[in-house]
């Protein structure tokens, strides 16, 4: 899988009415998306999806 659906699905998600607490996980998840190009592999020291 690339990255590019998966941000795609957040955006939307993120354009939904959310409460401040999600709305802040769901930017940060976009965030750290764009960010690590390794997102999707468990060898992301950071963290994965």
């Amino acid at each position: 899988m690339h990255r590019q659906p998966i941000v795609s699905l957040l955006r939307a998600h993120a354009a939904r009415p959310l409460d401040p607490h999600e709305a802040a996980m769901t930017d940060a998840t976009i965030r750290f998306v764009e960010a690590h190009t390794d997102c999707l592999l468990r060898t992301c020291v950071p963290g994965h999806l």
